[in-house]
């Protein structure tokens, strides 16, 4: 079980939550005691690759993502793979959404919290 969230930069926990969840360069990859195992290329569709960001992500068995936003195709394609979605905006680094969902108190996401700019 895996933790992925998106990011442009490695700094660590201190790395800035990407907006755009699926167009990050990279996605940081922690395990369930929270530490780091990686840091992968984002080889997705949006980067030249052949699968969506969850369809990517799950080939890395990843299980939960962290992050601010994504759009609803997205996430309906991470819940039929069984990937869970916590969203927060106001988190602007990786340290401060992994301190709230450490401390379980960010709710799975839903359709109505998709990316507006996305449900058209």
């Amino acid at each position: 079980m895996k933790i992925a969230i998106p990011i442009d930069k490695d700094e660590g926990l201190d790395s800035k939550i990407v907006n755009h969840f699926g167009r990050c360069l990279y996605f940081l990859i922690l395990d369930y005691d929270f530490n780091i195992l990686d840091k992968i290329t984002n080889d997705s569709i949006h980067h030249k690759g052949t699968m969506l960001p969850p369809e990517f992500l799950k080939s890395h068995q990843v299980t939960d993502i962290l992050c601010h936003s994504l759009g609803p195709k997205a996430l309906q394609r991470c819940k039929e793979l069984r990937i869970k979605v916590y969203l927060d905006p106001l988190s602007q680094k990786a340290s401060e959404i992994l301190e709230k969902y450490k401390k379980n108190i960010l709710d799975e996401a839903d359709m109505n919290q998709t990316c507006k700019e996305h449900r058209k």
